[in-house]
């Protein structure tokens, strides 16, 4: 969507829209709707949706330190929505208690002394509490106020949507609802499939919105297209679920650590090519930087590391892949005829597998993690929330240090994590015949990124092993 002129002022105070984004089976995947001219609609009371365009404030956690407790209710049409009201209780405490886990591994940012500002996301007490007692957050399960539906209009094609309803701006505090819709909505009936399994991950994204986590593709379970994804029909016929579905509803979940790293699993990628068969994956995207990970030499070039297949010249097999033997192949010691490939990483070790229609092990390499204060890991470096500080609150002690610096009425990264690790090594074959220098960038739960190296003289770079 466009932005207009309006909605790229940060000074505005009479905005009249109310912007939201709803988890949805759309197309975008993540629809934005913008609801218009609620009269008497005050500005600090303003609906707004964990994830779209936003302004100012909307982007902010609902809660921050200097609120102690939380109250949440739970309303739910137990028929309609296919699960009984235990059930949504015991993931909601799951899901919360997902979150207060990961948010004390973020980095936090210290503007200025502790006094004057210091931000800390899921220090609070949640207590379930009775619907008419005017709580913080309430949790509706196939159902919605008449009111509600007269906002949220359409909700056929909606999975979920988290909606903020109030916000305080002299305590930084807000209020709302996450909706679930109905299980028969939809033709997988996603709240029964598989034993309900899918509703503790979209929970969590759901709520990672209330502590201020917009969409990421850097943070597992916060991806834009996640909830589409979730409660796709792809693959389910057989009975298949998401992984995260098999981590978040398994003894897995707390091992689990959004924001620092710590594998729980091989990060193992494996894949066989057939020759001749139809390209499996799109052509690499054309590089367009160089990244300066170890010794490069005089005339460095970018090269694809993933490419053990290349494409035919022939007229009649130019849509398919035929066997060559490529710089990647020589680098890790594969022969040309090498269909079969694997990258693993396991207790710090980078494990290469290789093989004619099967994986025999060829070559590893002792990795050392660099130090994230290294220049080359602050590239990997993602900020998790931001924070708008308005005028008119009263939690943060506006010093004239501070508000000359212009900390307030403007949106600050409040914290931030790492989103991947950087490793280096020696990679040599069993054989002996190969020993080169490698880096291998990692993701917080064990994934292999990339793996760069040199050969002949030349860079390779940015070998994405995820397809």
């Amino acid at each position: 969507m466009k932005k207009s002129d309006s909605q790229n002022r940060t000074d505005l105070n009479i905005p009249q829209s109310l912007s939201f984004v709803r988890s949805s089976l759309g197309l975008a995947g993540f629809l934005i709707f913008t609801m218009l001219s609620f009269k008497n609609l005050a500005w600090a009371g303003g609906w707004t949706s964990g994830g779209g365009e936003l302004i100012r404030h909307a982007q902010n956690p609902w809660y921050l330190s200097n609120t102690k407790t939380v109250n949440y209710c739970i309303q739910i049409d137990e028929q309609k929505f296919g699960q009984s009201k235990n059930f949504v209780r015991e993931k909601i405490l799951t899901a919360l208690n997902f979150w207060k886990r990961n948010l004390p591994d973020l980095i936090y940012m210290q503007y200025y002394t502790e006094e004057e500002f210091n931000v800390q996301i899921g220090t609070q007490t949640f207590l379930e509490t009775d619907c008419n007692s005017h709580p913080d957050i309430i949790f509706q399960f196939a159902y919605l106020t008449p009111e509600q539906k007269q906002r949220l209009g359409d909700l056929s094609k909606t999975v979920a949507v988290t909606v903020r309803t109030d916000y305080d701006l002299k305590n930084l505090k807000g209020k709302g609802f996450i909706y679930f819709n109905n299980n028969e909505q939809f033709d997988i009936k996603p709240w029964t499939r598989t034993e309900g399994s899918r509703l503790l991950p979209l929970l969590i994204h759901e709520m990672g919105h209330i502590f201020g986590i917009q969409h990421s593709e850097h943070i597992q379970f916060m991806e834009d297209r996640y909830a589409e994804e979730l409660i796709s029909n792809k693959g389910d016929d057989a009975g298949l679920v998401d992984r995260s579905t098999e981590l978040l509803n398994g003894p897995l979940i707390h091992q689990i650590k959004l924001f620092k790293f710590n594998p729980i699993n091989s990060g193992a990628f494996r894949m066989c090519l057939i020759v001749g068969e139809p390209i499996p994956f799109p052509k690499p995207k054309p590089f367009t930087k160089k990244i300066l990970d170890f010794r490069l030499s005089s005339k460095t070039q970018l090269l694809d590391l993933k490419s053990n297949y290349t494409l035919s010249t022939s007229p009649k097999s130019s849509n398919h892949w035929t066997p060559l033997l490529t710089k990647e192949m020589r680098f890790f010691g594969r022969k040309e005829k090498d269909n079969c490939k694997s990258f693993s990483f396991k207790n710090n070790e980078l494990i290469v597998e290789s093989g004619q229609d099967k994986f025999q092990t060829i070559g590893s390499a002792k990795l050392q993690l660099l130090d994230q204060d290294f220049p080359l890991a602050l590239d990997h470096r993602k900020s998790a929330i931001h924070l708008w500080i308005p005028a008119e609150q009263t939690v943060f002690k506006c010093t004239d240090l501070n508000c000359q610096l212009g900390l307030i009425e403007r949106k600050i990264v409040t914290a931030f994590f790492f989103h991947d690790n950087i490793f280096k090594g020696l990679y040599s074959t069993y054989d002996g015949k190969i020993k080169r220098p490698v880096a291998v960038v990692v993701g917080n739960s064990g994934q292999i990124h990339s793996i760069k190296g040199e050969l002949d003289g030349e860079v390779l770079i940015d070998a994405e092993l995820g397809y």
